[in-house]
Order: C-alpha cells, then sequence, then structure tokens
C-alpha cells in the first residue's frame, strides 16, 4: 500500500477541491466534540482557524514524508504545551479530520482511512511530546 499516494489522492478529492467547506465541516465535527475543544477556539478568529488547520496538516504531512522536525512544527507543539492542550485533543483532532473526510468524501474508504491514520501518527506523536522526537 503506498500511504503517500492514497493520502495524496484523498487530500485532492477534499481538502484541496474545497477547503472552505473542509474547514467548516472540521471545526464543527472537532468543536461539537466537547464544550472544552470548543472553548479553546472561542476567541480565535474563523481565519486564524483556517490557517492554522492548513498550516497543520501541511506540516505534519511534510514531517511523515521527509521524516525531518521542521522549525515550525517544533514551534506548534511547544505552543500546544505551553497552552496546556491535553493529548486527548490531539486524538479528538485526528477523529473529526477523519469524520469531515468521511462525511465529504463519497469515495472515503479503509484504505484512504488509514493513509490518513499513518501519515498523520508521527507528528501527531511528536506534538504530543512538545517536539521532542520520542527516543531521543
Amino acid at each position: 500500500m503506498n500511504y503517500i499516494a492514497d493520502f495524496n489522492d484523498s487530500f485532492e478529492r477534499v481538502v484541496s477541491k474545497d477547503f472552505d467547506h473542509f474547514f467548516l465541516t472540521f471545526y464543527r465535527q472537532f468543536e461539537g466534540l466537547s464544550p472544552a475543544i470548543a472553548a479553546v477556539f472561542e476567541n480565535s478568529p474563523p481565519s486564524r482557524r483556517h490557517q492554522m488547520l492548513e498550516d497543520s496538516i501541511l506540516l505534519l504531512i511534510d514531517y511523515a514524508v521527509s521524516n525531518q522536525v521542521s522549525h515550525e512544527l517544533r514551534q506548534l507543539a511547544q505552543f500546544h504545551q505551553k497552552l496546556g492542550v491535553p493529548n486527548s485533543m490531539f486524538d479528538d483532532w485526528l477523529e473529526a479530520l477523519i469524520s469531515t473526510l468521511v462525511i465529504l468524501d463519497k469515495d472515503f474508504d479503509d484504505g484512504d482511512e488509514i493513509a490518513w491514520r499513518t501519515m498523520l501518527a508521527p507528528g501527531i506523536s511528536l506534538v504530543k511530546n512538545g517536539g521532542i522526537v520520542s527516543g531521543t
């Protein structure tokens, strides 16, 4: 299975096709998971949330492909750590992302889900660890 190709195909079908719709659906899913999640974003303008989501996905994918921790990804991890974001919220973020893809992509299948989870897992783990690569 080529996770990169499957991820890219899925990304092209949904995310890059209409990011605004993807963005709105994602945040509806994510913030709907708990009042605590909604509270984190209540004072953040939609344009800022839009950019954060796009940047986060791209940084996580870059890490999965390059296996190199970018300065920006490390900053993102440290920012979330300083905010005290619990690790469970990153799991919720991923579940909301997958739910969004299921809702928006009629062709989204188990292979696509595995590809997304496989591609995002290393970066999510890094963010949960405050930007420190596990085992180092």
